[in-house]
């Protein structure tokens, strides 16, 4: 029950762009501009209700949530948004959208479904985080944020058929209507946006093919990284990527950075069921697959790279991962 830094980082630099110095703001919530600024953090649930409702304290602004998911940017969501950008349909945007939503949140879950001429996506709250405060806040924000969005990747005016919020019946109207354009529902079952089916087979102006493909291949991985790896080998993976220059750090560099023993850190992965070595090993596969995959780079420049000392053996270590060279595996990407 997390969400990403990016997220909080939006929430406070909104509030912070009505007047109120982030330096306060984060005071406030016990948190350094470090981790607020680290992509990889994520912040527990209680840390994000707090900042909500932080933010609006500071701002006085009760519709926050709806405010800045409008100002919100495609960088707000991170490969997820780039995504967005790239895909070929809205249709794939939102699926993608929804379907990666928990590499940056997972306090709401979200789901495209298509019930004849109309498609809906609907939000809820897990229930740890439906009766929190800011609950009502990361609702409007992604909805608005999503209002936006379509509008933006297709480069027209889509009007939604329908837009229903679980919450009760706001006294400032206006800002809803002027955002989704379309009927709206308060005290509703659920938080939901209709679209026609027409609308959402309209082509992303932004679309790249080349690109698509690889940012849904990493989301893939990330997510599928995220629900079955430890904290520990997510940390270690992390340093390995973050220090990895020239050649890979050694084991007492990432301990030391982990502010742990080489024997604490050895231990604690083997309880785990993980040793440093094959971390190590996964990581160099993961760097080389996308090397591979850029034609910019030569076979012995990747294998410079990523520390071998001859081509030939990063050939064999190649093959041995993916049953391929890297010829016949660049080849096969094309």
């Amino acid at each position: 029950m997390d969400i990403s830094s990016a997220i909080i980082r939006d929430i406070l630099f909104f509030a912070a762009s009505k007047g109120t110095p982030i330096e306060k703001l984060t005071q406030s919530l016990g948190i350094s501009l470090n981790d607020l600024h680290n992509d990889d953090y994520r912040f527990p649930l209680a840390l994000a209700d707090l900042t909500w409702r932080e933010s609006v304290a500071f701002t006085g602004d009760t519709l926050l949530g709806l405010h800045s998911g409008i100002a919100a940017d495609f960088s707000s969501a991170g490969l997820v948004g780039f995504l967005m950008q790239n895909s070929p349909t809205l249709y794939t945007a939102l699926l993608r959208a929804s379907e990666y939503y928990s590499l940056f949140s997972n306090l709401i879950h979200i789901e495209l479904i298509k019930n004849g001429e109309h498609t809906a996506l609907t939000l809820t709250p897990i229930p740890q985080f439906e009766s929190c405060f800011g609950a009502k806040h990361a609702v409007e924000g992604t909805m608005s944020f999503t209002m936006n969005a379509v509008r933006k990747l297709t480069s027209k005016k889509i009007i939604p058929t329908y837009i229903s919020f679980t919450t009760s019946f706001p006294k400032e109207i206006e800002s809803y209507e002027s955002i989704f354009q379309s009927n709206i529902d308060f005290g509703a079952k659920s938080n939901c946006i209709r679209f026609r089916n027409q609308d959402l087979e309209l082509p992303v102006i932004t679309y790249n093919r080349h690109l698509y493909d690889l940012l849904n291949q990493e989301a893939s991985r990330l997510l599928v990284t995220q629900k079955n790896l430890p904290i520990l080998v997510l940390e270690v993976q992390h340093c390995l990527n973050q220090l990895f220059q020239s050649e890979f750090p050694h084991l007492e560099l990432v301990a030391r950075k982990l502010k742990k023993s080489t024997r604490s850190l050895q231990r604690e992965l083997q309880e785990l069921g993980f040793t440093f070595q094959d971390i190590l090993e996964e990581t160099r596969k993961e760097i080389a697959l996308a090397y591979v995959q850029n034609p910019k780079y030569s076979f012995s420049e990747i294998a410079f790279l990523l520390g071998y000392a001859e081509s030939s053996i990063f050939t064999r270590s190649f093959k041995r991962w993916t049953g391929k060279t890297p010829k016949e595996f660049r080849e096969s990407k094309k």
